[in-house]
């Protein structure tokens, strides 16, 4: 099919965007709960609710429940994505600071990681300060130390006032660089749509904040860049 995949996986919103020359991307959620930003991104894309059962009982049995939901909802993703071996998968790597408990995520993501290999696509995985650099070095311009760097003028520790560089993006500077990119796409088109209600809230909501992660390692992806 020759399709190009991002993936940026977790346990309460796994967010999937495909793209393929010719055709529209095709966005799909995998998400716990049904929020009015899950219905507002369901006029772009097809949102699947999954589900895990309460830790609740003996260790073994807990960590055995977590292993059966997780392999599911994990073979789901990859099932409903009917791969073959002419698409490449990206797929975002742990951040080292991640929040909540990475190791459920680990076990996760490696059942995710098995399956897609197992379908025979070629995966890549990417880390999140290579997802976040090659991003901001796609839309902005490199500084005379080829640092890629926003126009959100913030001081360094001489006073100056420089961009905010591409390494230290988090979601609204990923989400922003969409917004400041050329060219269009129906997830842009969808963003720009809740611009005013987002940008201005403290972190940028789930879906939301998955697809642009998602959106932007299927784009590199496709353009060669990771």
């Amino acid at each position: 099919m020759n399709r190009t995949i991002g993936i940026d996986p977790s346990l309460s919103c796994t967010a999937v965007v495909i793209m393929q020359d010719g055709k529209d991307d095709v966005l799909h959620c995998f998400t716990t709960k049904n929020t009015k930003w899950v219905k507002a991104i369901e006029t772009i894309a097809s949102c699947h609710l999954v589900s895990y059962r309460t830790d609740k009982g003996e260790n073994s049995e807990v960590e055995i429940n977590k292993l059966i939901d997780y392999r599911a909802n994990a073979y789901e993703v990859v099932d409903t994505l009917n791969l073959t071996k002419d698409d490449h998968v990206f797929i975002e790597s742990y951040a080292s600071r991640a929040k909540g408990n990475i190791i459920d995520l680990v076990v996760f993501s490696t059942f995710l990681r098995e399956r897609i290999l197992d379908s025979g696509a070629q995966l890549t995985i990417v880390t999140p300060m290579s997802l976040k650099k090659t991003w901001a070095e796609e839309i902005y311009e490199k500084d005379k130390k080829g640092v890629a760097r926003n126009n959100e003028l913030t001081p360094n520790s001489k006073g100056e006032m420089i961009g905010i560089a591409g390494g230290s993006f988090k979601k609204h500077q990923m989400m922003l660089g969409l917004y400041e990119m050329e060219g269009t796409s129906k997830f842009k088109k969808e963003m720009e749509m809740h611009r005013l209600d987002i940008m201005p809230l403290k972190d940028i909501p789930t879906p939301f904040n998955d697809f642009v992660d998602a959106y932007a390692a299927a784009y590199l992806g496709k353009k060669g860049k990771l």
